[in-house]
């Protein structure tokens, strides 16, 4: 699945919360597959709130997390595990 802007999305939220491991998954309609074109969220793994994108727009990330925003979206089988960035200097 293509979503526009994700690994910019990524970076900066590994910047922001490093050691976290961060999901998105839709942010209107539960557990079912993820609409790259749909309104979306990325949680860290606690399930907080930490990033959304609207249909059209580009990712905002909260000035601080929302916390408990949803604390099963790390368990959902639809969300989508984003790769672990490296953001270390080698």
């Amino acid at each position: 699945m293509q979503i526009d802007g994700i690994k910019d999305a990524a970076f900066n939220a590994a910047i922001q919360y490093p050691g976290s491991d961060f999901f998105v998954t839709n942010g209107l309609k539960g557990d079912s597959p993820v609409d790259g074109d749909g309104y979306l969220v990325m949680v860290n793994d606690e399930g907080d709130r930490i990033a959304f994108r609207s249909p059209g727009a580009d990712w905002v990330f909260d000035s601080k997390p929302v916390l408990d925003y949803n604390k099963q979206i790390p368990n959902y089988t639809n969300a989508i595990k984003l790769p672990m960035i490296s953001i270390e200097n080698e």
